[in-house]
């Protein structure tokens, strides 16, 4: 082997290396895992799935941070760089709130922190039970069995959801969306964005032989 030969493999050796190198460094600097997340999941009923689930490879979307639903409804009828995945505490999830996103067609996933207020009430059950397949008139207003039954455990919602409880992980997420999202909100289809991706993917309902496999 001769002295350029040698040479420039040496050459595309080193390259390679560093190629694969910046590749890294590159990836740390523009992703970071986040940790202590819990997600939703699908379930089965007797007649179709209920829960929820990611994209196959993941649901994208842009952070929007919202404290109350007054800022919720903000990017929900002002957003210019769809999908959103909004960041919010769990005092103001309720399925009144699930509902608006799951309509509004801009929000590709969901997460609700923990946060050091006392909650009143939150089920994610239903008022009666089984109140699909019991007699008409059994579950009345008055004599409800859980008065602030939501019924989100039984709702299909297309979008995944996580329930995170580390603090330092939620005030990573806001602070980013701080630096580059809360700001000029009618040119953010402009400008590079802070976003999350979620992964959760689960099939639940599909023909009977591929059950059966």
């Amino acid at each position: 082997m001769n002295k350029t030969t040698k040479c420039t493999l040496n050459a595309c050796f080193i390259l390679c290396i560093l190629s694969i190198g910046y590749g890294e460094r590159t990836k740390d600097k523009m992703y970071e895992r986040i940790t202590g997340a819990r997600g939703c999941y699908r379930r089965l009923n007797a007649t179709h799935q209920i829960g929820c689930s990611s994209e196959r490879d993941g649901s994208t979307g842009v952070i929007f941070y919202a404290e109350t639903t007054e800022k919720l409804d903000f990017i929900l009828h002002n957003g210019t760089a769809p999908p959103y995945i909004p960041v919010m505490p769990v005092k103001i999830l309720t399925a009144d709130v699930i509902r608006k996103l799951i309509d509004s067609g801009i929000v590709s996933g969901l997460v609700v922190h923990a946060n050091n207020d006392t909650l009143d009430y939150f089920t994610h059950d239903y008022q009666c039970p089984n109140p699909l397949s019991s007699l008409d008139g059994t579950c009345k207003r008055e004599s409800l069995w859980n008065p602030h039954g939501t019924a989100l455990l039984f709702t299909d919602i297309p979008f995944p959801i996580f329930y995170l409880e580390e603090e330092e992980e939620v005030w990573k997420i806001r602070d980013c969306f701080k630096k580059f999202n809360d700001f000029d909100y009618d040119a953010q289809a402009d400008r590079p964005l802070c976003s999350l991706e979620l992964k959760s993917f689960m099939y639940a309902t599909t023909d009977t032989p591929t059950c059966k496999r």
